[in-house]
């Protein structure tokens, strides 16, 4: 199976980055930052994780960085499986950064996060020409955003596989 646990996060409020730095790469008890932690008798409010709860996160502030962190992962062939994006920032916003991201890599799988409970599915739908995205209402809990990053790495490791069969029955 193709295992993918690179995920991009475009949220221009550093405290998200944060928030979801501890929940999908949090410090293992391994970890040297976390053993010096210990050493002055701070503890961590996470359980141990095992190792497949950890993604490799790459962190962008703003839509069009978001959108270069994509292109830079294509060239390099190790593209991203999952991206959260922040609905509300200023310049870009996120639907138009996930349409454009989507035509860099239209297999990523996209979650927009608002801090909003209106989510506007019709015209998310309209601009990007797509319907196959997910909504995260902020605040989050850490189940719901490990639930989502799991299940979306797992479905795009299982449509990586199945175009890999389909090209290879075809040869």
């Amino acid at each position: 199976m193709v295992e993918n646990r690179r995920v991009l996060i475009v949220d221009d409020e550093r405290t998200i980055h944060k928030v979801l730095q501890r929940i999908l790469a949090p410090a293992l008890k391994t970890d040297v930052l976390s053993q010096g932690a210990a050493l002055f008798g701070e503890t961590s409010d996470q359980p141990d994780k095992m190792t497949d709860d950890r993604f490799e996160l790459t962190f962008a502030d703003c839509g069009p960085d978001g959108i270069e962190a994509v292109k830079a992962a294509m060239i390099r062939k190790q593209p991203f499986a999952l991206a959260f994006i922040d609905l509300g920032m200023p310049g870009m916003n996120g639907v138009e950064a996930a349409r454009q991201i989507w035509e860099v890599d239209p297999n990523i799988k996209i979650v927009f996060a608002t801090g909003s409970v209106y989510l506007d599915t019709e015209n998310i739908c309209r601009v990007t020409g797509r319907n196959d995205f997910f909504h995260l209402q902020k605040p989050f809990g850490i189940k719901t955003v490990l639930t989502l990053a799991r299940t979306l790495a797992q479905q795009w490791a299982d449509a990586r596989k199945s175009e890999r069969t389909l090209s290879h029955g075809r040869q």
